[in-house]
């Protein structure tokens, strides 16, 4: 009798057991399941009608990061060269979720970035380096929008060759200060490029005094905000490009992008200063110098452009010019010493056509065939800027076309 009530109360004990069990499975398990069975239904519906299911080829990745790593070379240009070699001139790259893709053809590239610049134009978010050093206003990173079109129907027409051509002066004289300070300190040579460089620009834009020293402060200022820049385009340069919900992590714990907006105002307010003080010489003192800024407030009711965005597009000039004319004179440099013979060859016709009783000018030009040949071949020979601008793609493209 006792093993029988015994017997009676497991036998109750396992049921009750099975029972809780069972309500357990289909209260909590199985919804559980349903709904991770939906994401995952959700996911591979996505993925295969994701229009990167079927991308170029290229190099392998690691989970969660991709390829990020193998992309946070400061020469990654020369990264992708390589890897041309194994994929071929389109190559496909994940960034942590973010699909790139590598054009390693020039005729590629022209085609799709120049023939079909309608659905390319667009340019990739760049978060640190476009939206908060530059609020999203610097031309060459700029989002596609109707202020980027009219920033940049302003910067083309202002900067046609009749416009070029009537800053000659600027050019020829900033040419004479550089051939001057460098034969007197030769082996400054590359300080004298920086100050003559930056002096230019400043002149073109904003009818500045020339540059006359490397501690002047605008010189250290364009110099910091043009390496801030430039250092933050490429791919891996901040973690909220390759994981862009970094952005929204309250600034208290975002020191990266506290001082991103630290040095975005300083350098806004530099940047207004300097075209107030040109709008402000023509409305208000009557005082007239030929400069960029001086037709975008003579052209005001043409190009309908704030104040703000007449400052930030200058700052896009001067950082499109000034380090691409730099890095031309470094390296013209560096081929004359390199290649004496060459160096000879210029001198040579450079004394035919010019003599030495004056500086050549650009009215020389046309009668200096090799001197212009070798000035092309410098910039072929070490490219001022060796990668393109990243463009944000709206659809994969037929990699066969």
């Amino acid at each position: 009798m006792l093993f029988s009530s015994s017997f009676s109360e497991h036998s109750s004990a396992i049921v009750s057991l099975m029972h809780r069990t069972l309500h357990a499975i289909l209260e909590h398990i199985l919804p559980s399941a349903s709904i991770g069975a939906g994401l995952a239904a959700l996911c591979l519906v996505r993925y295969l009608k994701s229009p990167w299911r079927s991308v170029p080829p290229g190099p392998p990745g690691i989970p969660i990061l991709g390829n990020a790593l193998q992309m946070s070379s400061d020469q990654y240009w020369l990264k992708y060269g390589d890897w041309r070699k194994d994929y071929g001139s389109i190559i496909y790259l994940n960034a942590a979720g973010q699909p790139m893709i590598v054009l390693n053809d020039h005729k590629i590239a022209a085609e799709l970035l120049d023939q079909r610049a309608s659905i390319y134009s667009d340019r990739a978010s760049m978060i640190v380096a476009n939206e908060i050093l530059c609020d999203g206003l610097l031309l060459p990173l700029a989002r596609y929008s109707e202020t980027w079109r009219r920033m940049r129907k302003a910067a083309h027409e202002t900067l046609n060759k009749v416009v070029a051509h009537g800053l000659n002066d600027y050019q020829a004289k900033e040419a004479l200060t550089l051939a001057s300070n460098s034969l007197q300190d030769a082996n400054g040579w590359g300080t004298h490029i920086r100050i003559a460089t930056t002096s230019l620009m400043l002149r073109s834009l904003y009818a500045e005094s020339p540059v006359s020293d490397k501690d002047d402060a605008r010189l250290t200022h364009m110099d910091a905000f043009a390496l801030r820049v430039t250092l933050a385009v490429p791919p891996g340069s901040h973690w909220v490009g390759i994981l862009p919900w970094m952005r929204h992590i309250p600034r208290i714990f975002s020191p990266w992008k506290r001082n991103a907006e630290g040095w975005y105002r300083k350098d806004n307010k530099i940047f207004h200063d300097l075209f107030e003080r040109v709008q402000d010489d023509i409305k208000v003192n009557g005082i007239e110098q030929e400069s960029f800024c001086a037709t975008l407030v003579h052209d005001a009711h043409r190009y309908r452009l704030t104040t703000h965005e007449n400052a930030w597009l200058a700052a896009s000039l001067y950082v499109a010019g000034a380090d691409t004319t730099r890095a031309a004179l470094e390296w013209w440099t560096l081929a004359m010493l390199a290649y004496p013979d060459t160096q000879k060859r210029t001198q040579d016709e450079l004394d035919a056509v010019i003599g030495r009783s004056r500086a050549p000018t650009f009215s020389d030009m046309p009668r200096l065939p090799y001197i212009c040949a070798i000035v092309k071949e410098v910039l072929r020979w070490r490219p001022t800027n060796p990668i393109g601008v990243f463009v944000s793609w709206p659809y994969l493209f037929d990699a066969s076309r």
